[in-house]
Protein backbone atom coordinates (compact mmCIF):
# COMPACT_ATOMS: atom_id res chain seq x y z
CA UNK A 1 0.00 0.00 0.00
CA UNK A 2 1.72 3.56 -0.91
CA UNK A 3 0.07 5.52 1.89
CA UNK A 4 1.49 8.83 0.49
CA UNK A 5 -0.76 7.95 -2.97
CA UNK A 6 -4.08 7.09 -0.82
CA UNK A 7 -3.28 10.54 0.85
CA UNK A 8 -3.08 12.40 -2.57
CA UNK A 9 -6.15 10.48 -4.32
CA UNK A 10 -8.14 11.14 -1.03
CA UNK A 11 -7.15 15.11 -0.93
CA UNK A 12 -7.90 15.10 -4.45
CA UNK A 13 -11.31 13.86 -4.25
CA UNK A 14 -12.15 16.00 -1.37
CA UNK A 15 -10.42 19.29 -3.20
CA UNK A 16 -12.69 18.42 -6.27
CA UNK A 17 -15.98 18.05 -4.09
CA UNK A 18 -15.17 20.97 -1.95
CA UNK A 19 -14.37 23.15 -5.29
CA UNK A 20 -17.83 21.86 -6.87
CA UNK A 21 -20.34 23.96 -4.47
CA UNK A 22 -17.73 27.29 -4.19
CA UNK A 23 -19.39 29.40 -6.73
CA UNK A 24 -17.96 32.75 -5.77
CA UNK A 25 -19.78 36.04 -7.60
CA UNK A 26 -17.16 38.32 -7.26
CA UNK A 27 -13.60 37.90 -9.17
CA UNK A 28 -11.32 39.20 -6.31
CA UNK A 29 -13.13 37.25 -3.72
CA UNK A 30 -13.25 34.22 -5.99
CA UNK A 31 -9.38 34.57 -6.90
CA UNK A 32 -8.52 34.81 -3.18
CA UNK A 33 -10.42 31.43 -2.35
CA UNK A 34 -8.85 30.22 -5.26
CA UNK A 35 -5.64 30.71 -4.35
CA UNK A 36 -6.09 29.60 -0.43
CA UNK A 37 -7.62 26.38 -1.86
CA UNK A 38 -4.87 25.67 -4.43
CA UNK A 39 -2.39 26.50 -1.23
CA UNK A 40 -3.78 23.73 0.37
CA UNK A 41 -5.05 25.50 3.34
CA UNK A 42 -8.10 22.75 4.26
CA UNK A 43 -5.45 19.66 3.35
CA UNK A 44 -2.00 20.37 4.55
CA UNK A 45 1.05 18.37 3.84
CA UNK A 46 1.24 14.66 5.58
CA UNK A 47 2.27 14.65 8.68
CA UNK A 48 4.90 11.62 9.23
CA UNK A 49 5.34 11.14 12.81
CA UNK A 50 7.56 7.76 14.16
CA UNK A 51 6.29 5.74 16.94
CA UNK A 52 9.09 6.01 19.80
CA UNK A 53 11.31 3.41 20.99
CA UNK A 54 10.56 3.11 24.79
CA UNK A 55 13.66 2.55 27.06
CA UNK A 56 13.45 -1.16 28.03
CA UNK A 57 13.47 -2.05 32.04
CA UNK A 58 13.47 -5.14 33.75
CA UNK A 59 11.43 -7.46 33.87
CA UNK A 60 8.68 -9.00 36.27
CA UNK A 61 10.08 -11.88 36.77
CA UNK A 62 13.49 -10.33 37.48
CA UNK A 63 11.69 -8.05 40.04
CA UNK A 64 10.25 -11.01 41.90
CA UNK A 65 13.68 -12.54 42.25
CA UNK A 66 15.37 -9.86 43.64
CA UNK A 67 12.86 -9.26 46.31
CA UNK A 68 11.44 -5.89 44.42
CA UNK A 69 7.85 -7.38 43.55
CA UNK A 70 5.90 -10.34 45.16
CA UNK A 71 6.57 -13.35 42.53
CA UNK A 72 2.66 -13.91 42.53
CA UNK A 73 2.88 -10.25 40.76
CA UNK A 74 5.20 -11.51 38.10
CA UNK A 75 2.85 -14.03 37.78
CA UNK A 76 -0.44 -12.26 37.61
CA UNK A 77 1.22 -9.70 34.79
CA UNK A 78 2.37 -12.19 31.95
CA UNK A 79 2.30 -11.21 28.20
CA UNK A 80 -0.03 -12.70 26.11
CA UNK A 81 2.72 -15.62 25.04
CA UNK A 82 2.85 -16.06 28.86
CA UNK A 83 6.54 -15.13 28.75
CA UNK A 84 7.83 -12.89 31.64
CA UNK A 85 6.45 -9.15 31.36
CA UNK A 86 9.85 -6.93 30.72
CA UNK A 87 8.58 -3.50 31.83
CA UNK A 88 9.62 -0.12 30.31
CA UNK A 89 12.16 1.98 32.03
CA UNK A 90 9.67 4.70 33.28
CA UNK A 91 7.46 1.88 34.28
CA UNK A 92 10.17 0.81 36.58
CA UNK A 93 10.81 4.12 37.69
CA UNK A 94 7.12 4.86 38.35
CA UNK A 95 7.10 1.25 40.29
CA UNK A 96 10.27 2.41 42.49
CA UNK A 97 8.63 5.81 43.14
CA UNK A 98 4.99 3.95 44.09
CA UNK A 99 7.10 1.87 46.47
CA UNK A 100 8.21 5.07 48.44
CA UNK A 101 5.13 5.62 49.47
CA UNK A 102 5.37 9.33 47.40
CA UNK A 103 3.18 10.85 45.04
CA UNK A 104 4.11 10.62 41.02
CA UNK A 105 2.74 11.72 38.06
CA UNK A 106 3.59 9.49 34.81
CA UNK A 107 3.20 11.28 31.33
CA UNK A 108 4.26 9.80 28.12
CA UNK A 109 2.34 8.40 24.98
CA UNK A 110 0.02 6.82 23.89
CA UNK A 111 0.96 2.87 23.72
CA UNK A 112 3.34 3.83 26.00
CA UNK A 113 1.84 1.12 29.60
CA UNK A 114 0.77 3.75 31.58
CA UNK A 115 -2.21 1.70 33.21
CA UNK A 116 1.26 -0.49 34.06
CA UNK A 117 2.56 2.33 36.45
CA UNK A 118 -0.11 2.57 38.86
CA UNK A 119 -2.03 -1.21 38.15
CA UNK A 120 1.73 -3.30 39.31
CA UNK A 121 2.41 -1.36 42.52
CA UNK A 122 -1.30 -1.34 43.67
CA UNK A 123 -1.17 -5.19 43.14
CA UNK A 124 1.75 -5.77 44.56
CA UNK A 125 0.71 -3.90 47.71
CA UNK A 126 -2.63 -5.79 48.00
CA UNK A 127 -0.70 -9.05 47.44
CA UNK A 128 2.29 -8.42 49.97
CA UNK A 129 0.12 -6.78 52.71
CA UNK A 130 -1.90 -9.67 52.18
CA UNK A 131 -5.51 -9.99 50.47
CA UNK A 132 -7.43 -10.70 53.93
CA UNK A 133 -9.56 -9.22 55.19
CA UNK A 134 -11.19 -8.47 52.10
CA UNK A 135 -11.97 -5.05 51.22
CA UNK A 136 -11.21 -1.93 48.89
CA UNK A 137 -7.58 -1.26 49.02
CA UNK A 138 -7.45 0.93 45.80
CA UNK A 139 -10.03 3.03 43.92
CA UNK A 140 -8.97 3.91 40.60
CA UNK A 141 -10.80 6.66 38.88
CA UNK A 142 -10.94 7.21 35.24
CA UNK A 143 -13.10 10.26 33.17
CA UNK A 144 -14.94 7.50 30.96
CA UNK A 145 -16.68 4.47 31.51
CA UNK A 146 -15.20 3.01 27.99
CA UNK A 147 -11.68 3.16 29.89
CA UNK A 148 -13.48 1.20 32.82
CA UNK A 149 -14.40 -1.38 30.96
CA UNK A 150 -11.68 -1.84 28.78
CA UNK A 151 -9.49 -1.66 31.86
CA UNK A 152 -11.74 -3.94 33.97
CA UNK A 153 -11.60 -6.64 30.90
CA UNK A 154 -8.03 -7.09 30.26
CA UNK A 155 -7.58 -7.32 34.42
CA UNK A 156 -10.43 -10.42 34.51
CA UNK A 157 -8.57 -11.64 31.47
CA UNK A 158 -5.56 -11.67 33.39
CA UNK A 159 -7.48 -13.32 36.37
CA UNK A 160 -9.00 -15.79 34.69
CA UNK A 161 -5.60 -16.95 33.17
CA UNK A 162 -3.96 -16.66 37.36
CA UNK A 163 -6.92 -17.66 39.50
CA UNK A 164 -5.86 -15.20 42.54
CA UNK A 165 -7.29 -13.76 45.86
CA UNK A 166 -7.20 -10.04 44.54
CA UNK A 167 -10.70 -9.07 43.33
CA UNK A 168 -11.50 -6.39 40.70
CA UNK A 169 -15.12 -4.68 39.92
CA UNK A 170 -16.08 -1.97 37.89
CA UNK A 171 -18.38 0.26 39.70
CA UNK A 172 -20.18 3.13 37.72
CA UNK A 173 -23.86 3.57 36.51
CA UNK A 174 -24.29 0.78 34.77
CA UNK A 175 -24.13 -1.10 37.12
CA UNK A 176 -27.50 -1.93 38.71
CA UNK A 177 -29.21 -4.73 40.32
CA UNK A 178 -27.64 -7.90 41.62
CA UNK A 179 -24.50 -7.01 40.42
CA UNK A 180 -24.30 -3.41 42.22
CA UNK A 181 -25.65 -5.02 45.61
CA UNK A 182 -23.07 -8.13 45.09
CA UNK A 183 -20.16 -5.37 45.22
CA UNK A 184 -21.50 -2.83 47.97
CA UNK A 185 -22.05 -6.39 50.61
CA UNK A 186 -18.62 -8.44 49.36
CA UNK A 187 -16.35 -4.82 48.17
CA UNK A 188 -13.20 -6.44 46.08
CA UNK A 189 -9.79 -5.17 46.57
CA UNK A 190 -9.38 -3.12 43.35
CA UNK A 191 -12.85 -0.79 42.38
CA UNK A 192 -12.33 0.85 38.88
CA UNK A 193 -14.81 3.81 38.99
CA UNK A 194 -15.24 7.09 37.61
CA UNK A 195 -16.23 10.62 39.75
Amino acid sequence: MDAFGLREAVVDQYARYVKSFVRIRDDRLAAFVEEQLASGVLWPDALLQLNPAYAPGPTLQELAETGVLRPETARFFRSPDDAPLRLYQHQYEALQQAQTGRSYVVTTGTGSGKSLTYLVPVYDAIVRHGAQPPGIRAIIVYPMNALINSQHDTLKTLLEREPDPVRVERYTGDVRGDERQSILDNPPHILLTNY
